[in-house]
């Protein structure tokens, strides 16, 4: 499902440097976000969770989803089959609520530039994942490693994250993706037609 990179990044994580935020029970509505500019892009603070609702909290898994793909997964369910189509992803297929959309790979690069922005390994409400801290503004965001599913539909690589852009890799098959874990956050791709990946969306105008 994973290229290689990925998968040696992946199996050379542990728990070293687990550091934990305050415990907070808020949730949020889930229709709208205020988001958070980081590095000149405003970023949701909360996971994509049903086509056109974010997660109610930012630790939330939300739901795992493919390229150019409206249609959610979620824990319980089986994968269906799936041929990746097009070379660009679709207005009509974004699951990103009103007023975001999934991010480019430019983007996502912007959000690991590391003299712009500091991220750390922590855990939120008891979910692992990174912060991330714009150094100009000291604004953040928490993006939670919380796994994908396998071809099986079962959660793997707990401790891990793998972010979906909206943009193709060279061959216009596999597809750029951000994965996260305790060693960093890196620009990786995986393919187009099995893998289902987190979605952290940007925001549309900013």
């Amino acid at each position: 499902m994973l290229s290689l990179s990925i998968i040696i990044t992946i199996f050379s994580s542990c728990s070293k440097n687990d550091k934990t935020e305050d415990y907070d029970t808020t949730t949020y509505p889930t229709d709208t976000d205020t988001g958070v500019i980081i590095n000149g892009i405003k970023w949701a603070t909360r996971n994509v969770d049903q086509s056109g609702t974010f997660a109610a909290r930012p630790e939330s898994a939300g739901m795992y989803y493919r390229w150019n793909h409206k249609k959610a997964w979620y824990t319980g369910t089986s994968l269906e089959n799936y041929t990746q189509t097009g070379t660009t992803w679709e207005k009509d297929n974004d699951p990103s609520p009103t007023g975001w959309r999934v991010p480019t790979r430019e983007e996502q690069t912007k959000l690991i530039e590391i003299d712009k922005v500091a991220s750390e390994w922590t855990s939120k409400n008891g979910v692992k994942g990174r912060k991330f801290t714009d150094i100009a503004t000291g604004n953040t965001i928490f993006l939670p490693a919380v796994g994908i599913p396998d071809d099986n539909g079962k959660l793997i690589y707990i401790g891990m994250g793998l972010y979906l852009s909206s943009t193709l890799s060279i061959n216009d098959f596999d597809v750029c993706i951000m994965p996260i874990s305790n060693d960093g956050a890196y620009e990786g791709s995986g393919y187009g037609n099995v893998g289902w990946y987190s979605i952290r969306s940007v925001a549309e105008t900013y």
